[in-house]
């Protein structure tokens, strides 16, 4: 055997993972930068809908009804806009509907709202609050 191969037999054998660590490490990188835009946009949304201001009149109207209070409860907030619809022509008039989830301390309720346009924009025409227990309570109704 001559010298080279002595010392190549010798020398421990480094330990190799191939691109194992390399791909992991792209992965690791990829999902980040996915999650990262995904919670940007998502965060983006949700403070765009905190901030409109039909949200913060249906808000508000909800705040001053004793009977959303005590279904309700004393604390409670918006936690997602379930849906929206665009304008939409309705016949006589466009309208915009809601459907919010509010959390409160008595559990999960929605809140379907009805908006049309009115002197000096658009007018609150309909609430209707789903209770946790599926009892509906309306707010404020449709006065056709």
């Amino acid at each position: 055997m001559n010298d080279y191969a002595a010392q190549n037999e010798s020398a421990p054998r480094r330990r190799r993972s191939g691109c194992l660590r390399g791909c992991l490490v792209v992965v690791i990188v990829l999902l980040l930068a996915v999650g990262g835009t995904i919670g940007y946009v998502a965060w983006n949304i949700y403070a765009a809908f905190q901030n409109e201001p039909r949200l913060q009149a249906i808000l508000q109207s909800v705040h001053n009804d004793a009977r959303a209070q005590a279904v309700l409860g004393e604390h409670y907030a918006m936690m997602e806009v379930e849906h929206r619809s665009f304008p939409m022509n309705t016949g006589d008039a466009f309208a915009e509907t809601y459907r919010l989830v509010i959390i409160g301390g008595t559990g999960k309720s929605f809140l379907d709202v009805r908006l049309e346009p009115g002197r000096g924009g658009m007018k609150l025409v309909s609430m209707v609050l789903t209770a946790p227990d599926g009892r509906q309570v309306t707010l404020k109704a449709s006065q056709r």
